[in-house]
Formats: C-alpha cells, structure tokens, sequence
C-alpha cells in the first residue's frame, strides 16, 4: 500500500550544460526543467564560482523564473558549479529548507 504524499516513481535528469556563459541559457534550462517529467533536474558543470541565481539576477535584471528548490554549489577549478532543481511538488525527506535568500559561505543555496 502506498503512503498518502509518496510518489511511487521518481524520475532525476543530469545534465552537462558545458559552462553557463549567457544568462539566457539558463533561463532557457530553467524552462526546460518545468515542462520536464523530471522531479529533480541535475545541471552539471555550470562554470559560474560565484551563485548563479545572483550573477543570472544581476545579467537578466531580474530573478530567473523557478517557483521550486534550488541548492547550488560553486565548485573548485575546472569543476565548477552543480545546481539541483527540486520541482515545487516534489518533497524530498531529510532536504534542507531553504529559499533563494538562505546562502551558504559561498554563495550556494544551503552551503
């Protein structure tokens, strides 16, 4: 019997996205994601050291659209940047609660 709120498949993407040079990409990825079945979306190797949403906000001249979690991480080197994007009806047991205005010491959403 399945529990009331338990999803009984769950679908994770990953996606390389070779570097997030133009702020529209990740827009464009963003809406990629919503329309996606995915639950949860994997964007690997986004190239960005500093937080995304800030640098996407300060390119765009606005907040890039997405109403679910987000948790970011800067990375080191040539491996930098993971961004995982958790849809609005998704609950993942044991996450961190955080919103676009918790960062963590660099920059990533829940450091």
């Amino acid at each position: 019997m399945q529990r009331p709120g338990v999803a009984a498949r769950f679908l994770a993407v990953t996606l390389n996205v070779q570097g997030l040079a133009q702020p529209h990409k990740l827009q464009t990825l963003l809406d990629w994601a919503a329309d996606s079945p995915a639950q949860v979306v994997f964007l690997q190797e986004c190239h960005r050291a500093e937080s995304v949403w800030q640098w996407a906000e300060a390119q765009l001249g606005a907040k890039p659209a997405w109403r679910g979690q987000w948790f970011y991480t800067p990375g080191t080197g040539s491996s930098q940047g993971c961004l995982v994007l958790v849809k609005p009806s998704t609950i993942l047991q044991g996450a961190p609660r955080c919103s676009c205005r918790q960062r963590g010491p660099r920059g990533g959403c829940c450091g």
